[in-house]
């Protein structure tokens, strides 16, 4: 079974995420690296919150997929202004 590492679990997109990865039969282990608990419970979550940030490389060497999906939830989806003048290349 693989290891998933999702960075930024508790936001809007990685929750989704990890939900997502809680049926997907590939995946026997989810790592979620937050700030605050998932509030999420299954088999598969490891939640560590509360895990040591020096072991963090470590157990990404050795899982088969991460993701971070960091503040991503956050971003404009259309740009609030546009440039009065480009120059260059587009």
């Amino acid at each position: 079974m693989k290891t998933a590492i999702v960075i930024g679990a508790t936001g809007l997109v990685g929750s989704n995420l990890v939900k997502q990865l809680f049926e997907d039969e590939r995946f026997g282990k989810i790592i979620a690296f937050t700030g605050r608990k998932t509030g999420l419970s299954h088999d598969k979550l490891e939640d560590s919150s509360q895990q040591a940030a020096e072991n963090a490389l470590a157990i990404a060497v050795q899982s088969e997929l991460l993701m971070s999906v960091l503040r991503t939830s956050s971003l404009p989806t259309t740009p609030t202004s546009f440039p009065s003048s480009t120059t260059g290349n587009v």
